[in-house]
């Protein structure tokens, strides 16, 4: 009967203690487990902004790539097409000056297109310079 009364005073005495420890530990534990979930969203996050950063890397270098590829392309058929004209007009000068020192109807045009640009060179002042940038064309 002692031995039963005693161990229940140090129950009583001991009880408060015991739960504000269960308590206590199972706050610490959450604590923990909600630690290393933050820690573990915080690694997830990390992770996906830099798979996006570096997918938006590849898709943007590509795409300027694309673009410089198209925007040579471009130029150099434009280059073409400036090498092209510039040649016919090389052609049709070289006989125009074929024509001039082998025939007399080719000095006779030489002579005339001659006098053409001066009175033309002339009359410069009172044209308006899309009028003659046209006629000297």
């Amino acid at each position: 009967y002692r031995y039963l009364k005693l161990r229940g005073k140090r129950l009583n005495s001991v009880k408060p203690a015991i739960t504000i420890q269960r308590c206590w530990r199972g706050v610490r534990s959450a604590l923990a487990i909600m630690r290393r979930d933050d820690a573990a969203h915080r690694i997830q996050h990390s992770y996906r902004a830099w798979r996006w950063n570096r997918r938006s890397m590849r898709l943007l270098s590509a795409s300027l790539r694309i673009q410089r590829i198209w925007l040579g392309s471009i130029h150099r058929r434009w280059l073409r097409e400036c090498h092209g004209a510039a040649t016919y007009i090389q052609k049709h000068v070289r006989g125009l000056l074929v024509r001039v020192v082998l025939d007399k109807q080719g000095r006779e045009l030489s002579r005339r297109l001659r006098t053409d640009m001066k009175t033309l060179m002339r009359r410069r002042a009172e044209l308006s310079e899309s009028a003659f940038l046209a006629r000297t064309a």
